[in-house]
């Protein structure tokens, strides 16, 4: 077995601020994932298309 010791990356407090961050996690696991970019992608388009059938039905 390959025992490598874990790379430990040393963060400004402001780069831990930005990482904690629910989006910037998301685009990190798109980045890795064509199935989870593709689902995020239609859900956007299919919540847009929602509110716009909701402006026409109102107005």
């Amino acid at each position: 077995m390959n025992h490598k010791a874990p790379i430990k990356k040393t963060y400004t407090p402001v780069e831990e601020l930005i990482e904690m961050q629910t989006e910037f996690a998301l685009v990190d696991s798109m980045r890795q994932s064509k199935t989870l970019t593709i689902m995020v992608v239609l859900s956007v388009i299919s919540f847009a298309a929602f509110i716009y059938f909701l402006f026409n039905i109102a107005s």
